[in-house]
């Protein structure tokens, strides 16, 4: 396997509740140059990611906060497979990391390396090398900036907050999350007239008109997403709020403040919760080979059982021959 580029994409970060820690989601992509890769990669152990904090925007130099492996066990073995690439990627993936008051004060960047795990174990029928094009090490590194990255969101009574949402708890509160805070104010309400909670948006009157929703007691605008836990995605929709249950990564234990309210593409990932594919791209439908091997499977078992129920009958047939012959002889 000839590796060309290693990638970060869609990366977020949020604040732990110690401000100096900082808990950072990713996607890894990796590009492979197919016409030196001759076989699939397929095995446990196979892989690990390397990643740490650094004042270079290559990495290069002291790595700070290093954590030699991020990948869990399942991402470890993840298998590359011709057919089926591009792209191979690494979703979900997170990091911890310590900033100020940590290791590295001036540290800017976030960096990993991707590479073959200390002791891989590929299939005995699947050997294969792991090298990046023209042995340059530098291709198997990326970094992103810490300083640009979007906004850290809140958690506000268990839910997840995007960066610079409005939230309002009640006819008279406004709060905004900002920076990882959530930032409330008093309203001066109308004593005379009486509006129900559900009718205030999430945003503020001069963004996008549309009907709200309440949630938890809290309301939201039209369209936003609501996360109210790892595994749940709900959408605020015409005054209704609707959600699904996502699959989740057994593999990686991540603690639920982390998850932001909002996504790259909600529309992608809505609907790329009803496809029969993992995301591997591999079917989660029976191939057509499985499906021979057991209909043969099936009429072989059939003919086995014809054939026995043939053999005890003739059996009887001959017992009761021998029976008639002794009554005449008799």
């Amino acid at each position: 396997m000839v590796v060309i580029s290693t990638q970060i994409l869609d990366f977020t970060c949020r604040h732990r509740k110690n401000r100096n820690k900082r808990y950072c989601r990713f996607s890894l992509d990796i590009s492979v140059q197919t016409s030196y890769t001759s076989t699939d990669v397929m095995g446990v152990n196979l892989w690990k990611l390397s990643a740490w904090i650094s004042t270079n925007a290559d990495g290069n130099g002291t790595k700070y906060d290093l954590n030699d492996n991020i990948f869990s066990e399942q991402y470890a073995a993840k298998p590359f497979k011709l057919n089926h690439y591009p792209p191979w990627q690494w979703k979900k993936l997170f990091n911890n990391m310590t900033l100020r008051g940590g290791p590295c004060d001036q540290c800017r960047y976030m960096c990993v390396e991707f590479g073959l795990a200390d002791d891989p174990r590929p299939l005995e029928y699947l050997p294969f090398t792991f090298q990046p094009v023209n042995f340059e090490t530098e291709r198997l590194v990326d970094c992103v900036s810490l300083s640009k990255r979007e906004g850290i969101g809140c958690t506000y009574k268990g839910i997840s907050f995007h960066d610079k949402t409005v939230i309002r708890p009640g006819n008279c509160t406004e709060c905004m999350c900002l920076d990882g805070f959530v930032n409330c104010t008093k309203e001066n309400c109308d004593g005379g007239t009486d509006v129900p909670e559900e009718y205030y948006p999430s945003y503020r009157p001069t963004q996008s008109a549309g009907i709200g929703c309440a949630y938890e007691g809290i309301s939201f605008h039209d369209k936003t997403v609501i996360r109210p836990d790892n595994c749940t995605e709900c959408m605020c929709l015409n005054g209704t709020v609707n959600c699904t249950k996502e699959i989740c990564d057994v593999g990686t234990d991540v603690p639920e403040e982390y998850y932001p309210s909002h996504r790259p593409t909600q529309t992608d990932d809505m609907t790329s919760l009803y496809t029969d594919e993992t995301e591997d791209g591999d079917s989660t439908r029976p191939t057509l080979p499985t499906i021979v091997i057991v209909i043969l499977s099936l009429s072989i078992s059939l003919i086995f059982l014809l054939v026995i129920l043939l053999l005890i009958r003739r059996k009887m047939n001959t017992n009761s021959e021998t029976n008639d012959y002794s009554l005449v002889l008799s």
